[in-house]
């Protein structure tokens, strides 16, 4: 049987990278190498290997520990030495208030049920001092990302809820004065620098 393509082997075939779009978020975001970075998603892994290419010291944070299993023991991150795995449910992270001075969170606000109560807790573990990177799928992003799971599962990409940029917005004026956006093919991106 024929093994079914990646989703960036898709990706890549319709002209589209996220590896180069979390590149493009770091990079405007200024996020220096050897700075420690909570990577509040593992996820795949796509901005853990993206950190470490920039020479970052990583956190990086899943719910599932099959998830972390699953990429910590694989290459590239088998052989690095800069990343600390740690599982934790973003409702309610193991950290105290105002301990983190980067935080990325990527493409993760449509996978869970309450992307605001995430959002309410990742502001107030960043410090202000460093910056914030969230990311996730703009609209066209979720059409490109429903037509390859088409092509994968047999089925659209499901989401959760979707927290619109507008509701990001409102949310981040009232606990975040100093943020901006950034609208990239498949994500926007918002770049906090600051918090109230």
């Amino acid at each position: 049987m024929k093994e079914k393509k990646s989703t960036d082997e898709y990706l890549s075939e319709m002209g589209y990278s996220l590896f180069d779009e979390y590149e493009r978020a770091i990079e405007l975001a200024d996020i220096d190498p050897g700075d420690l970075v909570f990577d509040a998603a593992t996820g795949s892994a796509r901005m853990t290997r993206v950190l470490v290419e920039k020479g970052c010291q990583i956190v990086s944070g899943d719910i599932k520990r099959e998830k972390l299993d699953a990429v910590k023991y694989a290459a590239p991150f088998s052989e690095v030495q800069n990343i600390h795995w740690l599982q934790l449910d973003l409702h309610q992270p193991c950290f105290r208030d105002g301990c983190l001075d980067n935080i990325v969170c990527a493409n993760l606000f449509h996978e869970v049920r309450h992307p605001e109560a995430v959002l309410r807790q990742l502001l107030r573990i960043f410090s202000g001092k460093g910056k914030m990177v969230l990311l996730d799928f703009n609209e066209h992003g979720f059409s490109v990302v429903d037509e390859i799971s088409q092509k994968r599962h047999g089925r659209g990409h499901t989401t959760k809820e979707i927290m619109p940029c507008g509701a990001i917005e409102s949310f981040l004026e009232k606990g975040a004065p100093h943020f901006h956006r950034i609208d990239l093919s498949l994500n926007w991106v918002y770049v906090i620098s600051s918090k109230r």
